[in-house]
């Protein structure tokens, strides 16, 4: 898991260092006709945020879990503890 962190974070000051240099990623992963018509041009940079692993509090688990059980996406009684792992 460690060694992971470590990747990630590598990963966050890469790309926030030239957004640009790694737009070309997101566009391979649009569908083919709607890629043609995108150039890395298109995105507005600042929208693209990256920050490195933190852990994954209580709080925003609830709303999460929250809206999740309002569409019925997840079953009831799920807690925290039992689904969340924040061993870095």
């Amino acid at each position: 898991m460690a060694a992971l962190t470590r990747a990630v974070k590598k990963a966050v000051k890469l790309i926030n260092a030239d957004k640009r240099k790694y737009v070309h990623y997101m566009i391979e992963e649009i569908d083919e006709e709607y890629a043609k018509q995108l150039s890395p041009a298109d995105f507005y940079l600042p929208r693209l945020r990256y920050v490195d692993p933190a852990p994954y509090t209580q709080e925003e688990f609830q709303r999460a879990y929250d809206w999740m059980l309002s569409w019925d996406l997840v079953g009831p009684n799920a807690k925290y503890e039992d689904m969340v792992c924040n061993t870095y």
